[in-house]
């Protein structure tokens, strides 16, 4: 035989081996003798130092373990031997009880497999330092430019900056393409398994989304079945990125019309369920042979040189990766000019406690009358099936804002008044202001409460958000419509018996709310980069934030040790001369337990990275 052959009896006693096994442990060949036990052959063999056991092994418990995979009897182990050799080995049980074994020399493939970890590891290392020098640069990029598109420019100045701003957010986004294909070809994509809920993960993508869209005049809706659980565990980002690529994808191929995310759920039970994902655009649509390659990595539907919508052709393919790495699939169905429905399919855990509050039970839905007013049909669905899921029994909706005033003004004589009224900030015939102050000055003039206005609206937030605010407005809603919003919006206004109040001031939520809670705060910006300096310092000042900055760890250290008191939170770089982040965290660590939290901003956006700041006492990790 060309392969190294043992036999072994009942009795575990060697029957007999060819030259070849005798030639793979030539420290002990002179001993295999028929007759002596495997467990005889093993110990002489450790005696004479035919194998490599591994420095942190007890040489008794190498012994024993290799006893126990002999005496089992169905087995396929790998042994190094003390030369460096390696050998494969396979054992099986003949019927009569004993023991056949054969061993493969797989030398040469453990030295390929060790070449290809090293160049895997470098390929790695690269990735992180390359990740690093580009996320340095633009970051200034984006920074410095947003801060001066907030500076009073002339025209032209405004219009480059803007220019460069955006291309380097699509540049950005790129590259963070790049480095994810290359991170899953290197086996590096690791899945979080946390707690997180669903409408934060839909509220990210479309403010991600929102702003092409607007370009557009495309509406971007979601919809969520009522048995959808909100409160998962997995991994919140990355379920975010398959979504977010799909509709940018859906928004980009598209010109007119709308793209609608839905979300349902099959093969529910307690711990979990199969999540469906939909995004259907009323887009370009594809040929079924351009649908063979759409997954494939750099390629698009149509690659022509000619083609009229740039990209690098990897969204798609990371989606489609990222999707099986969690279990689930992603298809596509589309028609020529009709547009496209990409499906998403993910297995994903439920927690077993929602602790996230429903509408409280001095509130009555039943009793409510409630006005939707959009011209979207889809939307006006949406919001209807999302009131109906809340138990609002008593929904009216018109795509036609006059044909609701009418409506209106029929319900406040027959005694049955609208409650609640919520009207899209934008519309062809006339906005949401017009329509507030219509329905205002009708209650007025007729001596009624009028309704709590809450204005929806999907971007262009500043400006619709100081409207609703002068006109007094009961809350405003960006889209899209999550249904914990909804319960928080209209709880707060039902509160403390503030509904007959005839005009209240919009709600603090979201966004607004957020910089409310800065306004004030003191950080510790830790980062030796001027620029980076700069753009923080920049970004602080806008939202009342106030910043101490030192340029490396050794002074943070220093500046915590000496006043701690007055820092709320620190940032903190990683890579700094003196001292680094690591240890400039386990230091502030290791002198006070009742220090403020330690948060990484770093450059460095791998996932092994970011354990490692974990790990450090940081609590987490902006890139």
């Amino acid at each position: 035989m060309d392969e190294a052959f043992v036999y072994f009896d009942s009795s575990d006693r060697l029957l007999l081996c060819n030259n070849i096994y005798k030639e793979y442990y030539p420290k002990s060949a002179d001993f295999f003798k028929p007759g002596i036990t495997f467990e005889k052959i093993i110990r002489e063999g450790v005696k004479r130092g035919e194998y490599k056991i591994p420095d942190d092994a007890e040489e008794e418990a190498w012994v024993q373990e290799h006893l126990k995979s002999h005496l089992h009897g169905e087995n396929v182990v790998e042994q190094r031997l003390a030369d460096g050799r390696w050998l494969k080995i396979a054992e099986r049980r003949t019927p009569e009880g004993g023991t056949v074994g054969f061993r493969v020399d797989i030398t040469a493939l453990k030295q390929a497999q060790g070449i290809a970890k090293e160049a895997n590891e470098a390929k790695s290392a690269f990735l992180a330092n390359m990740s690093h020098e580009i996320r340095t640069p633009m970051n200034a990029i984006i920074g410095l430019s947003r801060l001066a598109l907030r500076s009073d420019l002339p025209p032209r100045a405004q219009d480059y900056l803007q220019k460069i701003y955006d291309s380097a957010r699509s540049l950005i986004v790129i590259i963070n393409d790049i480095l994810d294909f290359s991170k899953m070809e290197a086996g590096r994509i690791e899945l979080e398994h946390v707690s997180y809920r669903l409408d934060d993960v839909l509220q990210t993508i479309a403010t991600f989304v929102g702003e092409s869209a607007e370009e557009k005049d495309l509406k971007v809706l979601f919809s969520t079945h009522p048995d959808v659980p909100r409160a998962l565990i997995g991994d919140p980002l990355r379920l975010g990125q398959i979504l977010t690529n799909l509709a940018s994808n859906a928004v980009k191929f598209t010109t007119s019309g709308e793209v609608v995310v839905r979300i349902d759920v099959k093969d529910s039970k307690e711990t979990g369920a199969t999540f469906v994902f939909l995004v259907s655009d009323t887009g370009i649509g594809m040929t079924p042979e351009k649908l063979t390659r759409l997954f494939q990595s750099f390629s698009q539907a149509d690659s022509s040189t000619t083609r009229q919508f740039s990209g690098t052709g990897l969204g798609l393919a990371i989606s489609k990766n990222l999707a099986e790495l969690m279990g689930g699939i992603i298809g596509v169905e589309s028609t020529p000019g009709e547009g496209s429905v990409f499906t998403v399919e993910i297995p994903i855990d439920v927690q077993t406690i929602d602790t996230a509050k429903g509408l409280p039970q001095s509130i009555d839905p039943s009793k409510i009358n409630v006005l939707v007013i959009d011209y979207n049909p889809t939307a006006i669905d949406i919001l209807s099936d999302t009131l109906q899921s809340l138990n609002f029994s008593n929904v009216d909706c018109f795509t036609d804002p006059l044909a609701a005033l009418a409506d209106y003004d029929q319900k406040l004589e027959s005694y049955t008044p609208y409650g609640i009224v919520l009207v899209d900030w934008r519309m062809p015939s006339i906005d949401s202001i017009e329509v507030s102050k219509r329905i205002n000055a009708v209650a007025q003039t007729k001596d009624k409460t009028p309704p709590g206005i809450f204005m929806i609206n999907a971007h262009g937030r500043n400006e619709a958000m100081r409207k609703a605010d002068e006109l007094g407005l009961a809350g405003f809603f960006v889209k899209p419509l999550n249904t914990s919003l909804l319960i928080d919006v209209i709880t707060d206004y039902f509160a403390d018996d503030k509904a007959s109040t005839s005009a209240r001031r919009m709600n603090d939520f979201g966004e607004e709310k957020t910089l409310k809670l800065l306004k004030g705060m003191r950080v510790l910006l830790v980062e030796d980069n001027v620029i980076n300096q700069q753009v923080a310092v920049g970004i602080f000042d806008e939202v009342g934030v106030k910043a101490d900055v030192v340029d490396n760890g050794q002074l943070a250290v220093d500046r915590m040790r000496d006043n701690s008191e007055s820092i709320d939170v620190i940032l903190m770089d990683l890579q700094m001369p003196v001292m680094d982040g690591y240890e400039a965290t386990r230091s502030i660590h290791a002198q006070s337990n009742d220090h403020p939290p330690i948060i990484a901003m770093t450059a460095h956006a791998m996932a092994e990275e970011r354990d490692a700041c974990i790990e450090a006492g940081m609590v987490d990790h902006i890139s």
